[in-house]
C-alpha cells in the first residue's frame, strides 16, 4: 500500500510540473508608425488612432506601438528596430516603390496586411474638373504641400516643369485657390479632404477621380517571423471583416463631393 501511495503521488507531482497552454507567454511584437498631420499622432483620438486600434484589435501577440514624428518612425523599422511598419506604402498590388530605402533583397523579406487604403494625388480646382497633363497646365500656378511636391518630382517627372506655389500644408495651397492666388492644387486625396472640411470652397471645389496623378496602397509591414506571420494574418482578416461591415470605410477622410 504504501508503494502504491508513493507511485500515485509521483504521478500527481509530476502532472503538476506539466506546462499548461495558459503558461505559455505571448510574444511581444514592436510596431512602429509616422505621425500624419490630421489624421496620426501619439496619444490623439485621430482617424488613424482608431484606425490602427480597430485592426489590432484582438492581436495574438502583446503590442508596443510607438507613433514617432517626422521620419523617425519609419527608419526605426527600416533598421529592424521595430518588426512592423504600419501605414507603410508600396505601389498597387504590393509591389516596392522605386527609390525605395529597402533594397529588392529586403523588401522580399517584407510580409503585408492589407491594403487597408489607397491614396491618390490628384490635381484641384474651382467649378471645373482640371486638367492634368504639363502641356494643358502650362503657365498656370498650381498650390502643392511639401510632401506631394517630393512624391510628384519622384514618380511624376512630366509635372516637374509646372509652375509650382510650395507651402508646408495642403490646408495652404487650398487657401491659396480659395484667395483666387493660384489655378489649381496638387494634393493627396485624404489631405484635401480634411483641408477642405475646413474651407467654405469646399463644395465648389473640382476633381477627376477616376485620373490620379499617383496613386500608392497603404499596409501593415513586418519583418518575416512566425510571431510576425501570425499578426499579419490576423489584420488582413480585419481588414476583410471591417471592410464588408463599413467599419473600414469611417475611418478615411472624404472629399465633400465623393461622400454617399
Amino acid at each position: 500500500m504504501r508503494i502504491l501511495l508513493k507511485f500515485l503521488s509521483l504521478i500527481a507531482c509530476a502532472l503538476c510540473t506539466v506546462p499548461t497552454f495558459a503558461d505559455t507567454p505571448r510574444p511581444v511584437i514592436t510596431i512602429a508608425a509616422q505621425e500624419m498631420p490630421d489624421l496620426l499622432k501619439a496619444g490623439a483620438d485621430l482617424p488613424y488612432n482608431k484606425l490602427m486600434e480597430l485592426l489590432l484589435d484582438g492581436a495574438p501577440a502583446d503590442l508596443t506601438i510607438t507613433i514617432y514624428p517626422g521620419q523617425r518612425g519609419v527608419m526605426q523599422w527600416v533598421r529592424q528596430e521595430s518588426q512592423c511598419l504600419f501605414g507603410n506604402i508600396t505601389l498597387p498590388g504590393g509591389k516596392r516603390i522605386p527609390h525605395s530605402v529597402l533594397s529588392e533583397e529586403e523588401f522580399s523579406n517584407l510580409i503585408l496586411a492589407g491594403p487597408f487604403n489607397r491614396i491618390a494625388v490628384h490635381m484641384f480646382a474651382l467649378h471645373e474638373i482640371p486638367p492634368t497633363d504639363a502641356r494643358t497646365i502650362g503657365a498656370q500656378l498650381v498650390a502643392v504641400d511639401t510632401i506631394a511636391h517630393t512624391d510628384t518630382s519622384l514618380y511624376a517627372p512630366a509635372l516637374r516643369r509646372l509652375k509650382y506655389a510650395k507651402v508646408p500644408s495642403t490646408l495652404e495651397a487650398f487657401r491659396l485657390l480659395e484667395q483666387g492666388r493660384v489655378q489649381m492644387v496638387l494634393a493627396y486625396g485624404i489631405d484635401a479632404a480634411l483641408a477642405l472640411d475646413k474651407l467654405k470652397i469646399a463644395a465648389d471645389v473640382r476633381y477627376d477621380p477616376s485620373a490620379p496623378i499617383l496613386e500608392f496602397e497603404e499596409n501593415l509591414a513586418c519583418w518575416k517571423s512566425p510571431e510576425t506571420e501570425a499578426l499579419v494574418t490576423h489584420v488582413q482578416k480585419r481588414i476583410s471583416n471591417t471592410r464588408k461591415s463599413g467599419a473600414l470605410a469611417r475611418h478615411f477622410p472624404q472629399i465633400p463631393g465623393d461622400r454617399p
